[in-house]
């Protein structure tokens, strides 16, 4: 749009000017798509990740939840079996992932 304006020396026609502000729109209408579908394409699945990464990501996934030496100590988790089925009820305080050890 810009070289074509270049191009005319910005003296287009108040008809071209509604054309190329169209265009514009229509352009980035696309570019918003075009992003929309690139990160459901990489977040829902995982386009772009090389398969080794996935397989091993997929393996630790299996493998469950489990603590690094000394790591255990530092926080406690919040027992699901007995956790209660009333959902007025404030859930058990947990820590959000990376926060370093402290006390309340």
């Amino acid at each position: 749009m810009l070289l074509w304006k270049l191009y005319r020396r910005f003296d287009v026609p108040r008809v071209e000017e509604l054309v190329l502000r169209g265009l514009s729109v229509l352009g980035f209408i696309g570019l918003l798509y075009t992003a929309a579908a690139g990160g459901k394409l990489v977040f829902e699945h995982a386009a772009g990740v090389p398969a080794a990464t996935m397989r091993a990501e997929l393996e630790n996934r299996e493998a469950g939840h489990h603590h690094e030496a000394g790591e255990a100590e530092e926080h406690e988790h919040a027992d699901s079996a007995k956790a209660t089925a009333d959902s007025a009820k404030a859930p058990g305080h947990t820590h959000a992932p990376g926060t370093p050890p402290h006390k309340h």
